[in-house]
C-alpha cells in the first residue's frame, strides 16, 4: 500500500524515486532490489502499469484511489 500511497500521490515514478521516497517517511529504509520487486509483483498482479521505453523505467498506478 505504500507504494501505491505514493503513486497517488506524486504521480509516476521510477524505482529509486519511490525507495527515497519511502525512506523520507522514516523506519528502517528498504533495499533498492526489494522495492524493485515489490513493484515489478504490483506490475504482474495489475495494480502498477511500467513504461519500459524509458530509462530508467517509469511506473505509474493502474488502479484509482478509490
Amino acid at each position: 500500500m505504500r507504494i501505491l500511497r505514493i503513486l497517488w500521490k506524486q504521480g509516476p515514478r521510477t524505482v529509486r524515486q519511490v525507495k527515497d521516497a519511502i525512506t523520507r517517511k522514516g523506519g528502517n529504509p528498504p533495499a533498492y532490489t526489494t522495492v524493485m520487486t515489490l513493484m515489478n509483483r504490483l506490475v504482474g498482479r495489475g495494480f502498477l502499469q511500467v513504461d519500459r521505453e524509458q530509462q530508467p523505467f517509469v511506473y505509474r498506478s493502474a488502479i484509482r484511489k478509490d
